[in-house]
């Protein structure tokens, strides 16, 4: 019978750290630091596009609003060439039939109004409502005008104009006061 000799193991050395070494620390923690840094700017340019959202959505519902009360009263609308403006409490109309010192309120169901009233009433209660969502950060514009062929309905072009706040991107934009905030407008063209 033939013996093999046995092999002994020899002890293997353990690596010399057995964890993170300090820098390895601080390297991890530059690095999650900017990853943070950068979730937080994403956020604030998420929340400021939010905002602009939010505030386009209702100008853009604010102009479809009158386009509606326009076509509800189309004896009015129709045969109009009004200039109208409004900003905060100040209307500016050029033919003083939207300046009355005291309209009629056309809501309340004892009074009977003609077109005209009507229209005032619908406009100013559009200017309270503009007011109360953005106060005086708007300029609104009605302009109706004689249709092209003499024939009725004229038409009616809204513009609706307020400043947008936008979040820097980067340094550049960031020095750029013109790039942080931008007039921003809707028009919206109706044939009552």
């Amino acid at each position: 019978m033939h013996l093999k000799p046995m092999s002994v193991p020899v002890p293997v050395r353990r690596a010399a750290a057995a964890g993170f070494s300090l820098v390895e620390v601080l390297v991890t923690l530059v690095v999650v630091s900017v990853g943070m840094l950068g979730l937080a700017k994403l956020q604030a340019a998420a929340v400021s596009e939010s905002s602009i959202s939010r505030t386009r959505s209702l100008m853009s519902l604010q102009a479809e609003s009158l386009a509606a009360a326009m076509r509800g009263n189309r004896t009015f609308w129709a045969a109009s060439t009004n200039t109208l403006g409004a900003n905060g409490n100040t209307i500016t109309d050029s033919t003083s039939v939207f300046n009355a010192a005291s309209p009629k309120d056309c809501t309340v169901s004892t009074n009977t109004c003609t077109a005209s009233e009507l229209a005032v009433d619908d406009f100013r209660a559009w200017v309270a409502s503009l007011n109360s969502q953005f106060g005086v950060l708007y300029t609104a514009s009605v302009t109706c005008q004689q249709n092209s062929s003499g024939a009725l309905p004229n038409t009616c072009d809204i513009q609706l104009n307020w400043s947008e706040g936008y979040v820097a991107t980067n340094r550049t934009s960031a020095a750029s006061s013109s790039l942080q905030a931008a007039t921003t407008y809707i028009f919206l063209h109706v044939e009552p």
